[in-house]
């Protein structure tokens, strides 16, 4: 007895809810390191769904052949189901394909190299930075200056944003490679007019700005009101007095004091302060010469972590090393089908818009 259309669907249905319940198993694997242990492991589960995969092809290309199949007029539910299960099959040879050449991948350093000073990305990048340079210029309302007439802080002294950007991906992957999950929370301590706020909030669920001068703490909270997200603020506040460095994961500072014996006390206050193993980001060159007597560790440069010393850092580089670069899409609605969960665990670690 030949099948109907009602047949197939009824047993495609059946094949991709038990392959979407294998796809978890087999996407749970998908976790950095990609040790040579792992990629085995991950390769092996694979070929344990490559039989399922197969099958659902196979039920497709069977109703396909079917005079009743044919004749379904367009927007039939049987005819849709079908159309749509043609589309997740793409999609997983898509996710097949990139997780192929995700695990084929060197582990990244911890901050890639930029792009070339000739090329054409960087002029885009030297574009974008004098752009959000104008617009600090148009938010703030004094002219941007780096002394200000409270003896021991600075003025508005802005970093420049393209350096910030990496810094932001830098921390997200190294909070990623600590096994961190949402919420992830941001503070910039002197946070001027709030337009690194917007920067973060890129990255991270929930960013907070403190700034000590209420002119530019007066900026930062109406563009900050602004953000669809509830738990978003900047408010005026004194980093010598904040008792909330505890309740964020990654700690921006760009030198809001000058003042040396004070900027002590301020690093002195959120290490006190800070959770176990959250990153500090302090771009300036007084912390080279203490970072490690107020105990901090050193990952990169200018990003240091908290209890550090506790911490197999060497593991935390090679765990961030396989954690990617992009950003998941805050607005994904697209239906994925079995090939969800991989591509969930694809997002999750930086490999998948």
């Amino acid at each position: 007895m030949f099948e109907t259309v009602a047949d197939f669907r009824r047993m495609a249905e059946a094949a991709e809810a038990g392959l979407t319940a294998q796809m978890v198993g087999v996407a749970a694997r998908v976790a950095p390191p990609f040790t040579r242990q792992r990629r085995q492991a991950i390769a092996l589960a694979l070929q344990d769904i490559a039989p399922p995969c197969a099958e659902l092809r196979r039920i497709w290309t069977a109703q396909m052949m079917l005079p009743e199949a044919r004749a379904l007029r367009f927007g039939h539910p049987d005819r849709s189901y079908f159309q749509a299960l043609d589309g997740r099959l793409r999609i997983w040879n898509a996710t097949q394909a990139l997780l192929t050449s995700v695990l084929s991948r060197r582990p990244q350093p911890p901050m890639p190299e930029p792009a070339p000073a000739d090329s054409a990305v960087e002029g885009q990048m030297l574009a974008y930075q004098r752009s959000f340079e104008r617009l600090h210029g148009y938010f703030s309302p004094t002219p941007p200056d780096l002394y200000t007439q409270d003896v021991g802080r600075h003025g508005d002294l802005p970093y420049p944003f393209t350096k910030f950007f990496r810094l932001m991906q830098l921390a997200r992957r190294l909070l990623l490679a600590q096994g961190r999950r949402a919420p992830l929370a941001f503070l910039d301590v002197g946070c001027g007019v709030g337009l690194k706020l917007v920067q973060a909030a890129v990255f991270f669920d929930v960013v907070h700005g403190l700034e000590y001068d209420p002119g530019r703490a007066e900026v930062a909270a109406t563009l900050v009101d602004r953000s669809p997200r509830a738990n978003d603020r900047a408010s005026h506040g004194d980093a010598l007095t904040f008792d909330g460095y505890g309740m964020f994961d990654v700690i921006y500072a760009y030198k809001p004091l000058s003042d040396p014996d004070l900027l002590q006390q301020m690093e002195a206050r959120i290490v006190a302060q800070a959770r176990p193993g959250a990153i500090l980001i302090l771009p300036y060159f007084d912390v080279d010469f203490r970072f490690e007597d107020i105990g901090l560790t050193r990952i990169h440069d200018t990003v240091f972590l908290t209890g550090g010393a506790r911490q197999d850092i060497r593991a935390l580089l090679r765990r961030a090393g396989d954690v990617g670069t992009v950003l998941p899409s805050p607005d994904h609605r697209q239906d994925e089908g079995f090939a969800g969960p991989m591509r969930e665990a694809l997002r999750h670690w930086g490999h998948l818009a």
